[in-house]
């Protein structure tokens, strides 16, 4: 399996439900493409004096899971290419977004 995890802050104004429900819709899009295998729900950060030694200041977190490398550099390309439906579901989860990170890794 390949991850990637998005932290993120959502913009002033914008709820955690809100952006839930635009991010099941562009999920199921990607998996019915065969562009993604799901996402795991969405995390809330708890700073731990100990644990959490990450200084950013993300709040939120999720993973998305893809079969391999290849499967997500299609997604990858699908969403670059800009072609609907998928742009406009991307973009309604994008737009709730004020910053954010991606990290990526591959199980062993």
């Amino acid at each position: 399996m390949f991850h990637v995890l998005s932290c993120f802050n959502l913009r002033v104004k914008i709820e955690i439900e809100d952006f839930r429900n635009s991010l099941l819709l562009f999920e199921d899009h990607l998996k019915k493409k065969n562009l993604l295998e799901g996402t795991s729900g969405i995390s809330k950060r708890h700073r731990h004096p100990i644990m959490d030694t990450d200084k950013s200041d993300f709040k939120y977190f999720f993973i998305m899971k893809f079969k391999n490398l290849s499967q997500m550099e299609k997604s990858v390309k699908y969403i670059f290419d800009e072609t609907e439906p998928g742009l406009s579901l991307h973009q309604n989860v994008w737009k709730k977004i004020e910053t954010y990170n991606f990290n990526c890794w591959e199980e062993l």
